[in-house]
């Protein structure tokens, strides 16, 4: 809080000067100085007074606190409520429940289901609530280092309504789902999300989200989606995403848009053309994008959905039958009707695929091994050595493809409709998480974006860089407050070094924090202090 000192003197709670004020929404930097008083931006511009902490920006830039979109520290956060992995990179502030995968809301039948199949948000902690209300409580009651808004995901909807059935919804549960939704938004969710390649949100119809959809409109939150098919079907997958957006008329976001396995390389244009089109008709759509070629995701989605009808148990059931295996593995490669695998014609290459993550200590050996090298060291086809590892690891098993070119990456990355999202989890190197070779992304996506494609590449401007991390992000997400250093609004900052800011994470090494980033300030509290996390855990639950 500001306060005046003897003489009749303003003495503000943080003064940062010397440095290149980037306000977030595009515009060139400019000299300035930032005061920061009570957890908001006081000024921005001349600052006379003194503050309790100055801090010299000289060469530095000054920018208000990313926005990962794209987040899945649905747990992690509680695990480590410090979330180093993010905020070291610059994050404040982080959405979280993204592919239709929240922890919340549950019911006693569906949990255990969730638990089970949702290995992509795991994270050694007990669930225990049940609404999405109770979840947020728990993760404000964690005390997060960062902020987080959470979206309400399809499958954890579906789980709580009609399991994991492979059937479209009757009217009855249709009714039960719009309910469901409308509560878990009336307790804070910000938006719904789904996953159209994971069960059971895969099950769902197009109606389904209409029905949703309708839902989101009236409360004013948005949908976002990981679409069905991001290869051969992305133009498809487009359309539907487009049409729930057009039919309920609500706002839809495409997640982590890309042209996925080599027949689709150079299809990113004609993806963004088509995203155009949608808003010359009056359709509120936009997209995130993570600055990579490989993807990654728990391996088990490469298995058609009807295996995974029933939950995880039903699913190593399955894969355990060998009479089930020819079917499984045609159907990987060639699909099936409305199902492509994300390693589908064309884009299967266990060369250019390898093991992330695994549940078992028998395993650890295989982080970082292609699925090739796994399968000849067994003497087995790839595809049999990945199923038989989900059924060892009880669908604890995770991996990272190589799957785009760089080429569709930049130009996605270039169109002004874009923010960058990480679709990573804030962690640190220890306990559960240390035990696994995760994507860089989790550690390195924002530096990298102003290391690689702003200063080396030129891809991007660095004002546009940063709106693509701050005011678009926050603005397609409803967060009011956040994105922009004007006053009044919440003091989440950044200082970085724009000539040396870089992503030290690698494939190879990727528990290695960014570097270049020596200040991060959380509603007014000073996060990370030269370099190093202060221990400050400032961050708030954003309820919608």
């Amino acid at each position: 809080m500001r306060s005046r000192i003897p003489g009749g003197i303003t003495l503000h709670d943080t003064v940062i000067r010397n440095g290149i004020v980037f306000d977030g929404t595009g515009a060139e930097g400019a000299l300035a100085e930032v005061a920061l008083d009570g957890g908001s931006i006081t000024s921005v511009g001349e600052v006379p007074e003194p503050g309790r902490l100055e801090i010299d920006a000289t060469g530095l830039a000054v920018a208000p606190g990313f926005v990962d979109i794209h987040s899945h520290s649905d747990l992690s956060l509680m695990w480590d409520p410090l979330g180093q992995s993010k905020l070291r990179q610059g994050v404040t502030t982080e959405v979280v429940g993204n592919c239709g995968l929240s922890p919340a809301p549950a019911t006693v039948e569906s949990r255990e289901q969730m638990t089970e199949a949702f290995q992509y948000i795991w994270a050694d902690v007990p669930w225990t609530w049940y609404s999405m209300g109770e979840y947020l409580d728990a993760l404000q009651d964690s005390q997060p280092a960062l902020n987080v808004a959470a979206q309400v995901g399809h499958s954890a909807l579906r789980a709580c309504v009609l399991g994991f059935e492979d059937r479209p919804a009757d009217e009855a549960e249709l009714r039960a789902l719009c309910d469901l939704l409308r509560k878990s938004l009336d307790e804070g969710a910000c938006g719904l999300s789904s996953g159209l390649i994971y069960a059971p949100s895969v099950y769902a119809t197009e109606e389904e989200f209409h029905a949703l959809g309708k839902v989101l409109a009236e409360r004013g939150k948005y949908y976002s989606s990981h679409m069905r098919g991001e290869g051969a079907t992305l133009m498809d997958s487009i359309d539907e995403t487009v049409r729930v957006g057009e039919a309920a008329g609500v706002q839809v976001q495409i997640v982590h848009l890309k042209t996925a396995g080599k027949p689709n390389w150079g299809n990113a244009g004609r993806a963004l053309e088509q995203i155009e089109a949608a808003r010359d008709r009056g359709i509120d759509v936009g997209f995130d994008v993570y600055p990579y070629v490989a993807g990654s995701t728990h391996l088990s989605a490469m298995v058609s959905p009807w295996a995974h009808e029933g939950g995880t148990e039903a699913l190593l059931k399955r894969l355990a039958d060998p009479a089930l295996r020819a079917r499984l593995k045609d159907e990987q490669v060639n699909g099936y009707p409305e199902w492509q695998s994300y390693t589908g014609k064309g884009s299967w290459d266990p060369a250019n695929i390898w093991v992330a993550s695994v549940g078992s200590e028998a395993n650890q050996g295989l982080l970082g091994r292609t699925l090739q090298d796994i399968a000849d060291e067994r003497g087995q086809d790839p595809r049999d050595a990945v199923y038989d590892l989900i059924v060892e690891e009880g669908n604890q098993l995770s991996g990272i493809a190589k799957l785009m070119c760089e080429e569709d990456v930049e130009t996605i990355l270039q169109h002004p409709l874009g923010s960058v999202g990480s679709d990573g989890l804030a962690i640190c190197p220890k306990g559960v998480f240390g035990r696994s070779k995760p994507h860089p992304r989790w550690y390195g996506t924002f530096p990298r974006v102003l290391s690689r494609y702003v200063r080396e590449r030129g891809v991007l401007t660095l004002p546009d860089a940063i709106r693509k991390m701050t005011s678009l992000p926050a603005a397609q997400a409803g967060l009011s407050g956040k994105g922009a250093l004007k006053p009044g609004l919440d003091a989440d900052v950044v200082v970085f070094d724009p000539k040396t800011v870089h992503d030290e994470a690698t494939f190879e090494d990727p528990h290695r924090y960014a570097s270049g980033i020596p200040w991060v300030i959380v509603n007014g509290a000073v996060a990370v202090r030269e370099g190093e996390i202060t221990g400050e855990r400032n961050g708030r639950v954003l309820r919608g």
